[in-house]
């Protein structure tokens, strides 16, 4: 439902394939990634985004970045929930086919409810706002999108391999102090 109404915050009717992975899903699991995969690269590649310091340009980016991943969470685990927060979300979800910003609001309270995020998160959240924000000048220019996304995945896949040898480095007794 949510990628479905993230299409039409869009612009982009391609959402209404949503269903057919999800039922895919439903009866194979591997179909169902596979139809994901092909969706995701579709979806795309229909969609211009020409920097994302312009406001409809990320509120359009968000809506279908957090819409697919709702989207592979229901493929992966293969099971509709539906309860009073669902329908709480997805009425705000449909007032965003008027305001978009109630859309992403809708989404963003399901994520942090669905998926109980941790402090981690947000840490990193509010580390990638402020490396858009410091590099502005850099960053925005016609565009710039591919840039943007190179941006983004670096510092994700950066903190990634940093924690693993954090991870790695805190199981040997390497940096303890012995008085």
């Amino acid at each position: 439902m949510a990628s479905i109404l993230a299409g039409f915050v869009a612009g982009t009717y391609i959402t209404l394939l949503a269903p057919l992975v999800y039922i895919l899903a439903l009866k194979n699991r591997d179909l169902g990634l596979v139809a994901y995969l092909i969706y995701i690269l579709y979806l795309g590649g229909s969609v211009e985004a020409l920097t994302l310091y312009s406001y409809p340009r990320l509120v359009t980016t968000l809506a279908l970045s957090l819409a697919s991943i709702l989207l592979i969470d229901d493929v992966l685990k293969r099971r509709p929930a539906f309860g009073r927060i669902e329908l709480l979300t997805t009425l705000f979800m449909v007032v965003g086919l008027v305001v978009p910003e109630a859309f992403l609001a809708g989404v963003m309270f399901y994520f942090l409810l669905r998926f109980r995020l941790g402090i981690g998160i947000f840490a990193f959240l509010a580390a990638m706002v402020s490396i858009f924000l410091i590099f502005r000048s850099s960053l925005d220019f016609p565009g710039s999108a591919a840039t943007q996304a190179l941006v983004v995945s670096a510092f994700g896949i950066f903190l990634a391999v940093s924690s693993l040898v954090w991870k790695n480095l805190k199981k040997r007794e390497m940096f303890r102090l012995q008085w």
